[in-house]
């Protein structure tokens, strides 16, 4: 995921930078996490998606916002982030920060932001957060889609109503189409679902 973070922000650069020239470029994550992430098996550390922004040299962005809903993970943040006025670091439920952030970025409306949103799992992350996000006029928005644990709950969450998969999507219709199409295919059902619901809120 962290190489399609790469790839975006260098594609992006000449477009960002007529922002960032000015000081209106800003990022946004809303699953920070420390800062840094291990290698399984290598033990050694890389940045996360934050601070892979944070450390650009070329096109940097302006400002930063970080969210995170562990103490711990948001103290290791702000030390390696050396948090100040251009980069601020939130603890607490990034669904509910997220409309406070986006009233505090209404602003300075003119601006450009990009959003990377790599939530651990389909749990931590309310299709309403991201409408939120979509009220921004300028608000690209990179999205890991957690495919690996909503199949492993499917079969349980199909079962209930109001589930953590429908607060994911955004919707319930998932659950008219599942069962028209083989097991297999059921992941690409969750993405065509999940794209018809960006298109809902602006994206193309």
């Amino acid at each position: 995921k962290y190489f399609f973070l790469e790839r975006y922000l260098n594609a992006s650069r000449e477009a960002r930078r007529k922002f960032a020239d000015k000081g209106n470029a800003v990022f946004i994550d809303l699953f920070a996490g420390p800062g840094k992430c291990m290698i399984k098996n290598e033990k050694r550390e890389i940045d996360s998606g934050g601070s892979i922004a944070l450390n650009r040299e070329e096109a940097p962005v302006n400002e930063y916002f970080y969210c995170d809903i562990s103490k711990a993970n948001v103290s290791a943040l702000k030390k390696r982030s050396d948090a100040t006025a251009t980069c601020h670091v939130m603890c607490g439920d990034s669904n509910v920060l997220v409309k406070g952030l986006v009233e505090e970025l209404f602003k300075k409306h003119y601006r450009y932001h990009f959003a990377y949103i790599d939530p651990f799992g389909p749990d931590g992350l309310k299709f309403e957060s991201l409408k939120e996000l979509a009220k921004l006029k300028r608000m690209d928005m990179l999205i890991h889609f957690p495919i690996g644990a909503i199949k492993r709950n499917l079969s349980h969450w199909i079962k209930k109503e109001n589930t953590i998969l429908d607060d994911f999507l955004g919707t319930d219709i998932w659950r008219e189409r599942i069962p028209k199409v083989r097991k297999y295919k059921s992941y690409k059902v969750m993405i065509d679902i999940f794209k018809e619901q960006l298109q809902s809120i602006g994206y193309p």
